[in-house]
């Protein structure tokens, strides 16, 4: 975009009594509020939501599923990995540890960002999808959650197991995990949900817009000077797609996951 300060100023000496327009002061003054007319017209025109829309990758929603379904899978994976051995496995001071562990839900997930933040950044992982999915292995409340589902299962269970010849990581893949289907099957409704609609996080890791999630362009679509709401509503739409879906799927469990605490007996 051209600015017309040349024509603007021969318009203003053109003016009559025009005793300041020699004044050096008023020059500057002057040609400096035509360059911030100019720079606001850029601005305008470069932060405008369709100029945004347009700069989108196309792989957004593969980018966003491939994000939420590894940190489910590792969410899900680590914490029952962690929630066996906490129950099923007598090590020395296992309950200590058990109880220093859920003492970190208490710690705010804010006051955690730094620290993950300069850690990512020390392992080069800025900017890349492991950054986001690592924080992951270490979730308190799903560990918390099926150790309490895993203490419902009768040690009759794993010690008929050992007499058959059977080892840890069997006993936890064919015998714990599917008497821990409901809790597990809630435990990654509830997380993929969260990875989904996570924004700070994201925001964080991911400077790239090759890389962000739909979260993260959904918010771009919010410009400076304007907003387009037909995009907006639409994308917003789109996103809740996946998770109804998921919903819709796994409900029963869903529902016995929630239950299963209640009842007794």
């Amino acid at each position: 975009m051209e600015c017309k300060i040349k024509n603007n100023m021969e318009l203003l000496f053109s003016l009559p009594d025009c005793d300041y327009c020699d004044d050096p002061f008023f020059m500057d003054a002057f040609n400096l509020f035509e360059k911030q007319r100019c720079i606001d017209a850029d601005s305008h025109r470069i932060d405008s939501p369709k100029s945004n829309a347009g700069q989108l990758s196309d792989g957004l929603l593969q980018i966003s599923f491939f994000i939420t379904c590894s940190y489910t899978a590792v969410t899900i994976l680590s914490a029952s990995m962690a929630a066996f051995a906490f129950t099923k496995i007598q090590f020395p001071y296992g309950n200590t540890v058990f109880k220093l562990y859920l003492a970190s839900m208490m710690i705010p997930t804010q006051v955690t960002m730094i620290p993950l933040f300069v850690i990512m950044n020390n392992l080069g992982l800025i900017n890349t999808y492991p950054s986001v999915i690592l924080p992951s292995l270490f979730r308190a409340f799903a560990v918390f959650m099926l150790v309490q589902q895993m203490r419902g299962i009768p040690n009759d269970y794993i010690e008929a197991a050992e007499l058959d010849g059977a080892g840890l990581f069997r006993i936890y893949r064919t015998v714990v995990l599917p008497l821990s289907g409901s809790a597990i099957a809630t435990l990654t409704i509830t997380t993929f949900m969260e990875s989904w609609n996570d924004y700070l996080w994201p925001l964080l890791m991911l400077n790239d817009k090759n890389k962000m999630t739909l979260t993260l362009a959904l918010n771009s679509l919010n410009g400076q000077y304007g907003t387009e709401y037909n995009i907006l509503m639409a994308g917003s739409l789109l996103s809740m797609i996946p998770i109804v879906v998921i919903y819709a799927l796994a409900q029963k469990y869903f529902k016995e996951g929630l239950m299963a605490g209640g009842v007794k007996g």
